[in-house]
């Protein structure tokens, strides 16, 4: 149990630096894009913000699995 929960610990983290980077790329996008239309605005605004988050969470939980792996 304790190597499954590490397992699921590290992809978990692997997971949420990917949604960091996306994060990052659609900020970048959204915040140097010159002549875009609104839609193209939103899109990008809306899926930094939902990339954020899914981040914090995946953090939360992956940090949770190795803390718990290691008090097993």
């Amino acid at each position: 149990m304790r190597k499954v929960l590490l397992i699921i610990g590290i992809l978990v983290l692997v997971a949420c630096a990917f949604s960091l980077a996306a994060a990052i790329l659609n900020g970048y996008g959204y915040h140097n894009v010159v002549d875009g239309s609104a839609s193209l605005y939103a899109r990008l605004h809306r899926r930094m913000i939902i990339y954020s988050v899914s981040t914090a969470f995946l953090a939360v939980a992956g940090t949770v699995c190795i803390i718990i792996q290691s008090k097993i």
